[in-house]
């Protein structure tokens, strides 16, 4: 009697605003407990996503044996490029291969959230490939590094994620469709393919950026046209999954997750 006292009491709606009937008192017990239920879901979703600024302390914490100007690009660059973003999309246990992987941020940090089986990064900078070993040597990760020059040093066998973060703008027009179909290329059948670059609009964030490479990695940048990338997805057999554009700070961005069709 009490239970139903006290729901006889609650005013219950349905989703489309309709009032329950009073004399429903159990059936609006039911649609408050599957009000809880969601309530509860969103709050852990809310509580699991990755925020810039966990990120920002995970790359100041895991680069202590880096160079004191990697450690701080990495500790800041989650507010510059949205890389939470990249990695909501990583399925848990994956094998992942970052091509262009830089000293090896984001695979460090998909190891730490996405608990990945294995991780491959490739880059063209040896340089920053001997700092990922470093770094590597500190966390517990079956990740290892190759410095790579051209595609046949790329590894042969496929993964279950390809992504290339902030990379094709430094590849050369005339290698730039050539690179991504390379990249797809190493993606497992029904595997996934994450890109991300920046955009070439509008003209402050491009100039914004160009300035950027131009100080940091002293190259002359070649913007590749978003509609371009998809259309060589597309014409690889892959489906495209969500595509995201949005700015952090004076940086515009520019996302695709893609799956194999095959």
């Amino acid at each position: 009697m009490l239970v139903q006292k006290v729901t006889s009491d609650l005013r219950g709606r349905t989703k489309d605003g309709r009032e329950i009937p009073k004399f429903g008192s159990f059936e609006r017990a039911g649609v408050e407990l599957h009000r809880h239920t969601e309530l509860c879901a969103t709050w852990d979703a809310m509580h699991n996503m990755l925020t810039a600024a966990e990120l920002r302390i995970f790359g100041w914490q895991s680069y202590v044996k880096a160079p004191i100007f990697v450690r701080l690009l990495q500790s800041f660059r989650p507010y510059i490029c949205p890389l939470e973003k990249v990695l909501e999309n990583v399925p848990e246990g994956s094998g992942v291969l970052d091509i262009g992987c830089g000293t090896g941020g984001l695979l460090f940090q998909a190891a730490r959230y996405r608990q990945l089986r294995e991780g491959h990064g490739l880059d063209s900078a040896s340089s920053s490939i001997d700092v990922a070993r470093r770094v590597a040597e500190t966390i517990p990760t079956k990740i290892k590094f190759e410095s790579a020059q051209s595609f046949d040093q790329w590894p042969c066998e496929q993964f279950d994620v390809v992504t290339t973060i902030d990379v094709l703008h430094h590849v050369p027009p005339e290698m730039q469709d050539e690179f991504l179909k390379q990249a797809l290329a190493r993606v497992k059948p029904r595997g996934l393919f994450i890109y991300k670059d920046m955009a070439q609009k509008p003209a402050f964030c491009a100039i914004s950026n160009r300035i950027h490479d131009l100080i940091l990695a002293r190259q002359w940048i070649h913007y590749y046209p978003f509609e371009r990338a998809i259309e060589i997805v597309r014409d690889q057999a892959f489906t495209v999954d969500k595509t995201w554009t949005g700015r952090r700070l004076v940086y515009q961005h520019e996302m695709l997750v893609a799956f194999a069709s095959y």
